[in-house]
């Protein structure tokens, strides 16, 4: 959950983020869904936004991406960067808040 913290990305940006999205060749995430409970939709704005995709996010984006491959998941086009490690599906608003909680508290905020 480091990119939220340090893009502002929003949970529902995050959980209907796919690997298409990810231009390594350009260098930058575009930000153009949302997502509430399972259905995913344009972003607050309605206009998609670019993030700089800097050194940093492509080694953690590589490495998860690596992950997921290992365990069988897509890894290409649609198919969600961060799905649930259960079902495969979106990962759910609840898990990535209790992830954030758990970083909150370790870095005691």
């Amino acid at each position: 959950m480091e990119l939220m913290a340090w893009t502002g990305m929003r949970t529902g940006e995050i959980r209907a983020l796919q690997w298409r999205d990810v231009d390594e060749r350009l260098e930058v995430i575009t930000v153009q869904r949302s997502m509430a409970r399972e259905t995913s939709y344009p972003t607050k704005t309605g206009a998609p936004r670019q993030i700089p995709l800097i050194e940093r996010f492509r080694a953690l984006l590589g490495d998860h991406r690596l992950q997921l491959a290992a365990a069988g998941r897509p890894v290409m086009g649609e198919a969600l960067v961060f799905p649930s490690p259960r079902t495969g599906a979106a990962i759910s608003p609840t898990t990535i808040n209790s992830v954030l909680r758990k970083a909150a508290r370790e870095m005691e905020l």
